[in-house]
């Protein structure tokens, strides 16, 4: 009799295992550390009160941190940051062009990313494709003040679980930031002159990879 007790004692532990296994819902929560590069980017600027015309941004090491939450098994939403320390300089136009360093500056990119997954795995790994608008915000180390740009970024990822709640995350995206817009003059050949609008946006590409904990 006792050893039918145990027995049945046994398959009722395994049946509630196997239950409460089949209804845990996994992890939607996550936080993700990254570190990658960031490509240089240059923007038109018109000002009579300096000799240079581009403002450029040197390329470098970027890190960041990302958290994120899981709406489905294909759709997911995370705020990102990352920072690029940089070197700003202007550009003259000549031959050869003058370029003048003007600053070291921090890059901080702010931006919502929508993450939608394919459905498809390659082995352990299940790539995505990522959307997202933020802001790009340079924060100059000198007596300058910084400035805030719209931004928004698309790129393409690919992440899989390492060990539990661990895994590993690799991504490119594309990250253009609306500047300005500037009016140029264009000579008629009458000789008078009109001004039309013209949208002026830096571009950069920047890879990252990191580990994230689901939670």
């Amino acid at each position: 009799m006792k050893k039918q007790i145990l027995i049945a004692a046994i398959l009722l532990a395994l049946g509630l295992g196997t239950a409460a296994a089949q209804t845990a819902t996994p992890p939607k929560f996550w936080v993700l550390a990254t570190a990658g590069t960031r490509s240089s980017g240059s923007f038109k600027i018109d000002s009579a009160e300096v000799a240079y015309n581009t403002i450029e941004f040197s390329n470098g090491f970027t890190y960041g941190l990302s958290f994120g939450y899981r709406l489905s098994p294909t759709l997911a939403f995370e705020a990102m940051w990352s920072r690029l320390d940089m070197a700003v300089a202007g550009t003259a136009s000549g031959d050869p062009p003058v370029e003048e360093s003007l600053f070291d500056a921090y890059e901080d990119q702010l931006l919502v990313n929508l993450l939608l997954s394919t459905g498809y795995t390659i082995g352990a790994a299940r790539p995505y494709f990522l959307f997202g608008a933020g802001v790009t915000s340079v924060n100059p180390q000198a007596d300058v003040p910084g400035i805030t740009h719209f931004a928004w970024n698309l790129g393409f990822g690919i992440e899989a679980m390492l060990k539990g709640q661990l895994g590993l995350r690799a991504q490119g995206k594309f990250t253009p930031t609306y500047i300005n817009t500037t009016d140029e003059i264009l000579q008629e050949w009458n000789g008078g002159a009109e001004t039309t609008a013209i949208r002026n946006t830096m571009t950069q590409w920047e890879f990252q990879a990191g580990l994230f904990f689901r939670f």
